[in-house]
């Protein structure tokens, strides 16, 4: 699949502040699947399940970086560096997950250092509200099939209310 970046016509999709660890759905159809790849990332943590097969094994994914502009000048320490925001995404081959038929994408979210707004001690300046991109790519006998986060995607709440990477998760 040839693009100039994965991710170039996804939309960043959110379900708001009000839910701790989100799971974020979309269904879709394949059939004769020659090759699936799913890019994906997520503000914060994030796992990734195609028809509820988990893709990956790491549990703080995507790495830490300085996703986007903030007030530094919260910190209790001085930071005297150059700082570039970013996010980095993963790439996923998914092909033996798509069945013919109907099949269900889903990225579960948690806080992670982006959603970080508790710390024993110490102030902090991470609060964002927590989202996903993706772009699956599924390759066809009839030619490719591109599915951007754009927002029709539906979400639920799951099984854990809070979770803080300094203080820990409860699980309801």
């Amino acid at each position: 699949i040839t693009m100039a970046h994965p991710l170039e016509n996804a939309k960043w999709i959110t379900c708001g502040d009000e839910v701790s660890s989100p799971i974020i759905k979309r269904t879709f159809g394949a059939a004769a699947v020659k090759r699936a790849t799913l890019f994906v990332t997520g503000l914060g943590y994030f796992e990734a399940r195609v028809n509820g097969e988990l893709l990956h094994e790491e549990k703080f994914l995507p790495v830490v970086s300085d996703y986007e502009p903030r007030d530094l000048s919260k910190f209790y320490y001085p930071l005297h560096d150059v700082v570039t925001n970013r996010v980095y995404f993963y790439e996923f081959d998914v092909t033996d997950k798509i069945n013919d038929g109907e099949n269900e994408l889903s990225v579960q979210l948690g806080g992670g250092f982006y959603r970080q707004n508790e710390r024993t001690g110490e102030r902090t300046c991470y609060k964002g509200e927590m989202k996903a991109i993706y772009s699956l790519c599924i390759e066809t006998e009839d030619g490719t099939v591109i599915l951007n986060s754009d927002g029709s995607e539906t979400w639920e709440s799951s099984e854990i209310i809070y979770n803080n990477l300094y203080i820990g998760e409860v699980h309801d």
